[in-house]
């Protein structure tokens, strides 16, 4: 079996809803999630303009 790890984020409408429909996609694509992190809120990264926070997981 091979491993993959993914860093999810997203800043746009509902944020936690947005993590829950690109890991329901990706199982659906790819196979069954073995495992996550916790989810973390974290300023936007490398970006000049003022966006809202995102959250993250991995």
């Amino acid at each position: 079996m091979n491993k993959i790890f993914i860093l999810l984020g997203t800043n746009l409408g509902d944020r936690l809803q947005q993590l829950s429909l690109a890991k329901q996609s990706l199982e659906q694509q790819i196979g069954m999630i073995m495992q996550e992190s916790s989810i973390y809120e974290t300023a936007a990264w490398e970006l000049k303009i003022n966006l809202h926070s995102l959250i993250r997981s991995s």
